[in-house]
């Protein structure tokens, strides 16, 4: 008949002492396994770390970025005529720089130049925009909203503007001006005076 060990100290003193091998053994498994847990962990927490620091840096690009628009303004002249304008405006946040606008058709107009016709296109689709600040406008006369619809069959404008930042990210928008939408349109401002 065995009898069976008893759980008290000395005996689990004698136990471990004889089989200290495959308690090392043991343990150094546990803390292989737990480092390797540890491991991944932090491996997985830097990456969503890095994701996270990469979409801050785009966020704040994105609003710390220029934003050039392009539109033309129907404005009211000294004697109530309307005007057309080609204005180009920084609504970011930061200085654009090498502006350069491209339109299809190119839009002109024709003033009397010492009773001659002359074709007059606005100065930043022919040389661009070196830079604007931000909140800066330019623009430039296309002369009589009536002129632009005996010049044009369908005046309807399609472009873009591209533009880079300080950092030399380059930025393009597209636009429309469908001037076929306006022709009944009343001015609702004033020609700025400069």
């Amino acid at each position: 008949c065995r009898s069976t060990p008893t759980l008290d100290l000395p005996n689990m003193i004698e136990w471990a002492n004889q089989n200290n091998g495959f308690i090392m053994a043991v343990l150094t498994l546990v803390y292989v396994v737990a480092t390797l847990v540890l491991v991944g962990i932090t491996t997985r927490a830097n990456r969503i770390a890095l994701n996270g620091q990469k979409l801050q840096e785009q966020l704040e690009l994105q609003r710390s970025r220029p934003y050039v628009v392009v539109d033309f303004e129907l404005v009211w002249d000294k004697s109530d005529m309307a005007l057309t304008y080609l204005s180009v405006k920084n609504l970011g946040q930061t200085m654009a720089q090498d502006v350069a606008i491209k339109v299809e058709p190119i839009p002109f107009h024709e003033p009397l130049v010492n009773g001659v016709k002359t074709r007059k296109v606005p100065f930043m689709l022919t040389n661009g925009i070196p830079t604007i600040a931000p909140g800066q406008e330019f623009s430039d006369g296309l002369g009589f909203s009536s002129e632009i619809y005996r010049a044009f069959d369908k005046a309807i404008f399609n472009g873009r503007v591209t533009y880079k930042n300080s950092l030399g990210h380059l930025f393009e928008e597209k636009f429309v001006v469908d001037w076929e939408s306006m022709k009944d349109a009343v001015p609702l401002k004033r020609r700025r005076e400069r």
